[in-house]
């Protein structure tokens, strides 16, 4: 996100989170995300372009007004980019000899300035979602383990509804821009953000990491400071293997390579973990009989129930392994859908009542003097909207407080569920 998910863009972006670059504030202004899924690399991808100091310089520039050529052409004289790399990223628009911001950049006032507008939006959009709280917890009685509807709530809530289908739900309303639609399919949202806001995310649950693809996913909710999200999956399996990668930095041949190989491996242990998750979730399993039914004397089989284990996906009753988190089957497919039907409701009534007065509230950002539209600036402002509201409902104990002494996993919440209960794309 998350950076909102600030999820690390490396890994081909079956990860759906935002995707950040560290960087030193002092000689790099912006920090650079993307929203959706991206595949390409170098000078196709703007998170590359936008690296560069001399260019960040530029868009900054940029936010005051239009530049000329002159500008332009030395911002890139000590760089790979062109003047047609911008213009095609539409990161730049060209006007006559003028070229104007044309993407999501907020400087530090504009930061603080969403912030504000949000943090009240937020307390009012929970406030409507308090109001349904009996219909949510009736709807919650369907789920057998009773002990685990707090954090169900708290996935289907913050998660499902709100982060997922409330983006999907601004597009289709026409409130937010659809991402758009690169040659080779890759589908996503740039912004940048000044350094320098120091805004505190802590509780702001506003992130997901997710790996789908099969016939399970894993996905963790939660706030920007519980990365790395070390006993999260698919944290663990694909965020530490590419940090792990650090030291290729400087072979990039090399580290593609191995990147490629390692996450062909690890898609091996996840869709096994995936297996065993299904398999203890209809009744608890001895490794034995998980043996038995997977038909197969798997290698990476008790490898992968330590991983399941020391994370706290699973527990065991003397021999028997049973799940320790909300995993939901096909078997919930209904409660599921209810449950995003009345949060759908909710958010769609909201914004209808809400989102002029919140164009007309921050009409001052840098973007939309720019002349970009507040469609394109609605991402962000949404993630900061939810962002607020997810932590209100916490607070007021709707769902699971994932910072609450009891919670084993900090600052997330993990669901497991298979893949025809939502559709992610």
């Amino acid at each position: 996100m998350l950076r909102r998910v600030v999820l690390v863009c490396s890994l081909i972006v079956i990860f759906l989170w935002c995707f950040s670059t560290p960087t030193s504030a002092d000689h790099e202004p912006l920090g650079t995300a993307i929203t959706g899924t991206i595949s390409v690399s170098g000078l196709d991808n703007p998170r590359y372009v936008l690296s560069f100091p001399s260019i960040q310089r530029l868009m900054m520039d940029v936010t005051d007004g239009p530049v000329g050529m002159k500008a332009v052409r030395k911002a890139l004289e000590s760089t790979p980019v062109s003047i047609e790399h911008l213009l095609d990223l539409e990161l730049l628009r060209r006007e006559k000899d003028r070229f104007y911001l044309n993407y999501l950049l907020l400087t530090v006032d504009d930061q603080r300035i969403i912030r504000r507008v949000a943090e009240e939006a937020g307390k009012n959009l929970a406030g409507m979602f308090l109001k349904r709280r009996d219909s949510f917890e009736e709807l919650l009685k369907q789920y057998p383990r009773r002990e685990l509807r707090d954090e169900l709530a708290f996935a289907l809530v913050a998660g499902f509804a709100l982060n997922w289908d409330g983006l999907r739900i601004t597009t289709e309303l026409g409130y937010r821009a659809d991402p758009s639609e690169r040659p080779n399919g890759d589908r996503y949202l740039v912004h940048s953000w000044e350094r320098g806001a120091n805004l505190p995310n802590a509780r702001r649950f506003w992130g997901s990491h997710s790996f789908p693809g099969g016939k399970v996913v894993f996905t963790t909710f939660g706030d920007g400071p519980s990365i790395p999200r070390v006993n999260g999956m698919p944290d663990v399996f694909f965020g530490m293997a590419d940090e792990g990668l650090a030291p290729l930095a400087d072979n990039p041949a090399v580290s593609s390579a191995v990147r490629n190989h390692l996450i062909a491996m690890l898609k091996v242990a996840h869709v096994l973990a995936g297996d065993i998750i299904l398999a203890i979730a209809e009744a608890p399993r001895s490794r034995t009989s998980l043996k038995a039914i997977l038909g197969r004397d798997e290698p990476l089989l008790d490898p992968t129930v330590e991983v399941l284990l020391s994370t706290g996906y699973a527990t065991e009753a003397g021999e028997r392994m049973l799940p320790a988190v909300v995993i939901l089957t096909e078997n919930h497919q209904g409660l599921v859908d209810a449950t995003l039907r009345l949060s759908r409701e909710i958010i769609s009534a909201w914004l209808r009542e809400n989102y002029s007065r919140l164009e007309l509230e921050l009409d001052t950002l840098s973007p939309m003097k720019n002349g970009v539209p507040f469609k394109l600036a609605f991402s962000e402002v949404w993630h900061e909207i939810f962002g607020s509201t997810t932590m209100v409902l916490a607070t007021e104990g709707f769902y699971s407080d994932p910072y609450a002494p009891e919670s084993q996993f900090r600052g997330f919440i993990p669901v497991v569920w298979t893949s025809t209960l939502y559709d992610l794309f």
